[in-house]
């Protein structure tokens, strides 16, 4: 029998619903449902299975094996199996590096590498000359001395007491409970990380931009009080190939003096940014606390210093493969708690004398 134009177009319509319908829908053709894993639905199982394994002490090899190949897939250098802990998921070492971003001045205006090796030659210029020459003359040789700055990656460590195998297991399958602890251990470490970055003296630690790494352009207070001049000399103190890079850092103490400052006109030198992420500036460039430069003297003669640089030629080397330890202390076994611990690398050094820095600064 045959069919009619009405009845064909009929059946193609339906026919073509049908399959358009098989498309849309996950195994719909073969009565099967297909689930494809992205990579961070991969990463999340990933870090799963390893707060899983931390928790019952059972799996942790296979867990590390992934986590290695994730660490190979990224093409990322990670340190050797006898410097002890097991090996964090590369997503976890992230989340605890972008929180000390978040927490650390310094590393907000530094230049960090993020994949650093176990040793860095970082070369620091130093000297050179241009020469005017006459047509056909003989051209001399712009000399370039190089400095050698090292960049060596130190073992820092960061310590959670009265951690339970309950919240471990929570953070298996918790994201808020797993950012926790990263946010935890992180600001613990970027405390310590902070003191090295100001004052590191390089014996197993950073060079710090207050240590003899940096020979600072230097000029004192000029009167009984800071004012606005002090402030104006110290970034005029850069040459003009730098000044414009530059950034004012100084100590919550400084700037409770620098606050109420005026020009000559009457108009405030510290400005609130507008914005929850952009700096605050004072005469027009940015400003960031790091209260790891000291208050000296005594009451009621205490002094400090402000940082005029350029901070971009501090260097911070992460080295990746961040590990955890999990262990018992002092009472910890009597109170079923346990002790995590979290090693990582990281250095720190000034590759440039970039740097002005006003002292005598009095806080009286």
């Amino acid at each position: 029998m045959k069919k009619t134009v009405k009845e064909y177009t009929a059946e193609k319509v339906a026919e073509a619903i049908k399959n358009k319908s098989q498309d849309q829908v996950p195994g719909a053709g073969d009565g099967t449902t297909t689930v494809v894993e992205t990579e961070d639905s991969k990463n999340a199982d990933i870090s799963k299975a390893f707060f899983k394994a931390l928790a019952t002490n059972q799996g942790m090899g296979e867990a590390q094996k992934k986590i290695r190949e994730q660490y190979k897939a990224k093409a990322q250098t990670i340190g050797t199996p006898d410097e002890g802990g097991v090996l964090v998921p590369l997503t976890v070492d992230a989340n605890i590096r972008t929180q000390l971003e978040y927490i650390s001045p310094i590393r907000q205006i530094a230049r960090v590498i993020s994949n650093a090796p176990a040793r860095l030659q970082l070369p620091s210029a130093d000297g050179g000359n241009a020469y005017w020459v006459a047509e056909a003359a003989l051209i001399p040789e712009t000399e370039v001395k190089f400095a050698v700055k090292e960049l060596v990656p130190e073992k820092l460590a960061s310590r959670i007491k009265g951690i339970t195998l309950e919240f471990l297991q929570d953070a298996a399958i918790n994201p808020s409970a797993q950012a926790l602890l990263e946010n935890q251990l992180a600001q613990k470490a970027a405390l310590v990380e902070n003191q090295a970055f100001a004052n590191g003296d390089g014996a197993d630690k950073p060079f710090g931009f207050r240590s003899s790494a940096v020979t600072p352009l230097t000029l004192a207070q000029a009167g009984a009080a800071l004012a606005w001049s002090d402030l104006l000399a110290l970034q005029f103190k850069l040459p003009t190939a730098y000044r414009n890079q530059g950034v004012y850092v100084m100590s919550s103490a400084a700037l409770a003096k620098v606050i109420g400052l005026k020009d000559t006109a009457g108009r405030p030198l510290y400005i609130n940014s507008i914005t929850e992420s952009g700096a605050n500036t004072l005469l027009g460039r940015p400003v960031y606390i790091v209260d790891e430069i000291p208050t000296t003297g005594t009451t009621p003669n205490f002094v400090t210093e402000v940082w005029y640089g350029v901070f971009s030629d501090y260097v911070i080397g992460d080295r990746l493969g961040t590990t955890f330890d999990l262990g018992t202390s002092g009472d910890d076994f009597d109170r079923a708690v346990y002790t995590l611990r979290m090693l990582k690398r990281v250095g720190g050094v000034p590759t440039s004398n970039n740097f002005a820095k006003l002292t005598g600064v009095t806080l009286a």
